[in-house]
């Protein structure tokens, strides 16, 4: 049987209104790393043809080295990550920031270790780091919890 508490928790969580700035913030931030998701794990499907493709116009041979794969796997991963947690910070799990951090985060200082300085990069992946923190710690993107205790 339903109690009151779980009826009135249920029907808060359901009309939530998440104001306008969160939904604009997290479709602009979904969009951006969506769409190196699918870049990265086209990458992993199509490496093989890439490579093949490349290969008369790199006489180094660095585009064939076995690096390469790894770099898409490891890719591909932290950018599924990043928007596993951008798809449960939509569905106002507050899990999902902290994935989203994580995985950025670590992104960010293999970036810093393996690959050139890119400041559009750098600045997008730290802006919507600093944006969905604020609005993670404000709260304003979570339903409140109606107290019990009235």
């Amino acid at each position: 049987m339903v109690t009151n508490d779980e009826m009135n928790d249920a029907l808060t969580r359901k009309s939530f209104r998440r104001p306008f700035i969160c939904t604009v913030v997290l479709s602009a931030a979904m969009t951006y790393f969506g769409i190196l998701t699918l870049l990265f794990l086209t990458g992993i499907v199509f490496s093989r043809d890439i490579l093949n493709a490349i290969a008369p116009y790199d006489p180094a041979g660095r585009a064939s080295s076995p690096s390469v794969p790894l770099f898409l796997i490891a890719g591909t991963g932290l950018y599924v990550m990043i928007s596993t947690g951008l798809v449960l910070f939509m569905v106002k799990r507050r899990l999902g920031f902290y994935l989203f951090l994580t995985a950025t985060v670590v992104l960010l200082i293999l970036d810093l270790i393996y690959l050139e300085f890119d400041w559009i990069r750098y600045l997008a992946a730290t802006g919507f780091i600093f944006i969905l923190g604020i609005m993670h710690f404000s709260g304003k993107c979570y339903p409140k919890r109606i107290s019990s205790h009235n």
